[in-house]
């Protein structure tokens, strides 16, 4: 994303308009639900905080950044591990003990409804980002957590460790902005890792276990139009922002002060920041109301909506499509994982192969997984012992199970597939 300097340098000298529909328009209330699991994750955030401080493994000091200038390069450290968490010659073990009031106190708020309160201000921003950072940590010792697990032989709660990790994940997500969803994709995918270093271990029932757990977490899984009616609601956010005050709003300056930490801007280019507010606004809300037209369409059938013209309504629509397909393809990965876990426990139970994925509804599954990219159920075939599960991936052209070459992309050409071997007994 770019910084506020670039934006007013990117903005083009415009009359400015006569109507200031900002002033009038405030964000709809959103009712947050009580209890919420967000107040047992600041728990967590500040529990998690006293551990590393009194580690010195933090300051309990906030970070200052009043001064422009680059701090002084810190002496050479040792890598740290994969993990990144906690003191790192603690044996694995011992760590994920340390922060085991930590998992507890996150684990409760997995039970209770979350609502991650939604950005009011332009500044706000800046607030959130050392949360979903936290966030991101809770998910490595959730994965910290499986892999202890799974050494010691306790594979199935090696899984629900994994699955504790993919649930977080959707709860990060209501915050139902862009950044939100792709930090619970990250930690979605420490989970989804840790859940497939497990499953070869796990017997048919707690497959089916985890199967179940895997079909709760997709039913709450954030939707797509809330998600643009978040992003929506920040753009118009930050817009209004610009629009009362653009000067007072980007820096900090006051006579006679010393430069703070925010872009000191002139007076004429706050004036240009003006100039293109309300252009931008009514370009927004036609961007989304185009955006939000479509969002029921399976993605293949969704028609490029039209770049915004405006500079700053193109900064806050600009990262959409990439957005949508990410979406799609977390949603595809998802539906293929919990079909091939079915399957594999069609296979351990019955000691054959399904012959298609209906053969797996309703004891298995409820009903086929979707595949985002076409907007129907994922597909399947069994051939020479194998049993073929397939989206159609981005193109949304079915290749009858043939596989995309190399890392899935928004110009990938040939399916999403994953496998099931009669060898897999």
């Amino acid at each position: 994303m770019l910084t506020m300097a670039a934006m007013v340098g990117m903005l083009v000298v415009a009359g400015a308009p006569a109507d200031r529909p900002w002033t009038t328009w405030q964000p709809l209330p959103v009712v947050m639900p009580a209890p919420n699991a967000w107040d047992l994750y600041l728990q967590a955030f500040g529990r998690m905080h006293e551990i590393d401080v009194a580690r010195g493994l933090a300051s309990d000091q906030p970070p200052d950044f009043s001064q422009l200038k680059p701090p002084a390069k810190p002496p050479p450290q040792p890598l740290p591990d994969k993990w990144e968490i906690g003191p790192f010659g603690l044996p694995l073990p011992q760590r994920v003990a340390l922060y085991a009031d930590v998992l507890a106190v996150v684990r409760q708020a997995l039970g209770e409804e979350c609502l991650i309160p939604p950005y009011q201000s332009l500044e706000d921003t800046g607030q959130m980002v050392p949360e979903f950072a936290r966030f991101r940590d809770f998910a490595r010792l959730f994965a910290m957590e499986a892999e202890v697990r799974r050494s010691e032989g306790h594979f199935a709660e090696a899984a629900d460790s994994a699955l504790d990790c993919m649930q977080m994940a959707q709860q990060v997500a209501t915050q139902r902005t862009i950044i939100a969803c792709l930090v619970g994709d990250a930690c979605e995918s420490m989970g989804a890792k840790a859940l497939d270093e497990a499953v070869p271990r796990l017997s048919p029932a707690q497959l089916r276990h985890v199967i179940s757990r895997l079909a709760t977490i997709e039913d709450r899984r954030v939707r797509l139009a809330d998600i643009l009616d978040g992003e929506e609601r920040f753009a118009l956010i930050t817009l209004k922002d610009l629009g009362d005050d653009p000067r007072g709003l980007l820096t900090d300056e006051r006579p006679g002060s010393e430069a703070s930490g925010k872009t000191y801007i002139e007076a004429r280019d706050a004036a240009r920041v003006f100039a293109q507010v309300a252009g931008a606004w009514r370009e927004v809300l036609g961007y989304f109301d185009q955006v939000r037209a479509t969002e029921r369409l399976p993605y293949r059938l969704r028609r490029p909506v039209p770049p915004a013209t405006n500079d700053l309504a193109r900064m806050e629509t600009d990262f959409y499509p990439p957005f949508l397909f990410r979406f799609a393809d977390a949603r595809t990965t998802a539906s293929l994982r919990q079909a091939r876990l079915a399957a594999r426990c069609y296979l351990l139970e019955r000691g054959e192969l399904p012959a298609s994925l209906h053969d797996l509804v309703p004891t298995y599954l409820r009903p086929v997984p979707v595949d985002a990219f076409s907007g129907g159920p994922l597909r399947s075939k069994l051939s020479a012992g194998v049993f073929v599960i397939y989206s159609v991936g981005p193109d949304g052209i079915d290749d009858d199970g043939r596989p995309i070459q190399g890392r899935v992309g928004i110009k990938s050409r040939g399916d999403m597939v994953v496998t099931v071997q009669a060898a897999a007994r």
